[in-house]
């Protein structure tokens, strides 16, 4: 799966579970300021991530992401990790 695809799922995914369809969202959207998502929802997308991309995910790394390109990365060098 290539990064845009990884980009278009999680955008899909932010805009269905958080009311956000109305916004354009990039990969540069803020999280916290452009998305306006809390801590509890930052923890479900984590969630949700592990579920989409079979990962294992670690919800303390994503109170470090600050815009939806971290969380593309994220899933990236995870998948990488799973492919090793």
């Amino acid at each position: 799966m290539e990064k845009n695809e990884i980009l278009e799922q999680i955008i899909e995914y932010l805009k269905a579970e958080n009311g956000l369809q109305n916004l354009a969202i990039t990969g540069e959207s803020g999280l916290l300021t452009d998305l306006g998502l809390n801590s509890y929802e930052l923890v479900e997308m984590c969630l949700k991530v592990e579920a989409i991309f079979d990962i294992e995910a670690d919800e303390n790394d994503f109170r470090y992401m600050t815009v939806v390109s971290d969380v593309v990365d994220y899933v990236c060098e995870k998948r990488q990790e799973t492919e090793l």
